[in-house]
């Protein structure tokens, strides 16, 4: 068996990091041409995507194929990244109790690495045979690829818990890009119901073939999310379409940058209370420091006090973020865009007070997609 430094050094080159708009995971190079498999999830409902690679260098992509239903993308780097494909496990493998190799790459952070084995082994589905492993990577909330003990392979792991989807499940989506990489320039990703197969575009919530709701779309009970409507309305004026950055049953997500300010986009959440009569947009500022927490409260509480209007300064796990809450009839008649400008003008600000103050660096993304909700 080969060693797991040996392992991690042989198929890390292959690992790439993946960001589309809010989402984000790892994958890895599947074909000669260049082509990453990565899952559904890293890329969300995105066209295009960043990709991280291991020598440092980070290249544009564009997503050229989707299978929802197996929650798996396919992108191509617009330039050659000239990387070594991984190898595929054979279908069988590996079998339960086998030891495995989860590995993640997140931006330019070093590669994570979590050995494991194989827990379950499912009954076969009609796409997929089922494997779950009980390794789990810190920085892998969009899924991350799986190897066997020979480098090879498995599959992506879309989440802690969750079946992987194997290699072999989507072996044949694979060849068929498997051509030059000019042949797929004008491919894009289309959707279909997981449970008909119904196309379906990202406006609607249901679909029309079968009824089922789509994967995008949360409700609660049989009905609607309440303030939905208003959440949608709002997006629209920016340009969104909602169910695209949609990240929770009332949570949805985008990047926005600042006007004449720093040219870094920042991440704003939107989330409704229960009623759906406020909806509340927070952007994070910085990551607490490591110690004297004890003035940074003061600090948070004394600028709440004084200084900062309709926003409010808060912590949400271990992160600052700035917020204001508004009633949703309220704010879909406002000039929402200019709202969202005047949001990332006091981010701005105050990033440049914590930095000053502390020593923070500040934060415009958050890369755990459960930190703010």
């Amino acid at each position: 068996m080969i060693g797991l430094a040996d392992l991690a050094a042989r198929v890390r080159p292959a690992i790439v990091g993946v960001s589309a708009g809010a989402a984000g995971g790892s994958g890895y190079v599947a074909r000669a041409n260049g082509v990453i498999a990565a899952t559904h999830r890293s890329v969300g409902y995105q066209l295009e995507a960043l990709l991280d690679l291991d020598d440092g260098r980070q290249v544009a992509a564009r997503v050229v194929a989707v299978d929802v239903a197996r929650g798996v993308a396919f992108l191509l780097p617009k330039s050659p990244i000239a990387v070594a494909p991984l190898k595929v496990a054979p279908a069988a493998a590996p079998r339960l109790g086998d030891s495995v190799l989860a590995l993640g790459r997140s931006g330019r952070e070093p590669l994570a690495i979590a050995p494991g084995i194989v827990c379950a082994v499912g009954p076969s589905g009609e796409r997929e045979r089922r494997l779950r492993i009980d390794a789990a990577l810190d920085n892998a909330d969009g899924g991350h690829p799986v190897v066997d003990t020979q480098g090879r392979i498995v599959g992506l792991a879309p989440g802690r818990g969750e079946w992987l989807v194997t290699a072999a499940s989507y072996e044949a989506d694979l060849a068929a890009l498997d051509v030059p990489p000019a042949e797929l320039a004008e491919r894009g990703p289309s959707y279909a119901c997981p449970s008909c197969d119904e196309p379906f575009s990202l406006e609607i919530d249901r679909c029309l073939g079968c009824g089922a709701v789509l994967p995008h779309a949360r409700v609660v009970g049989d009905g609607p999310v309440p303030g939905e409507r208003a959440a949608k309305d709002i997006l629209a004026t920016l340009g969104v379409v909602a169910n695209k950055v949609r990240v929770g049953p009332r949570a949805w997500r985008v990047l926005r940058a600042l006007a004449g300010g720093s040219g870094v986009p920042a991440q704003v959440t939107l989330r409704l209370d229960e009623e759906g009569q406020h909806v509340v947009c927070r952007v994070p500022l910085a990551r607490l420091p490591a110690a004297h927490h004890e003035a940074l409260y003061r600090l948070l509480l004394t600028l709440n006090d004084q200084t900062t209007g309709l926003y409010h300064l808060s912590l949400a796990g271990d992160i600052v973020a700035l917020s204001f809450t508004e009633s949703t009839a309220f704010l879909r008649e406002r000039d929402v865009a200019a709202q969202f400008q005047d949001l990332l003008r006091n981010a701005e600000h105050y990033r440049k007070v914590l930095g000053e103050a502390f020593g923070v660096a500040p934060m415009h993304e958050i890369t755990s997609p459960g930190a703010t909700s």
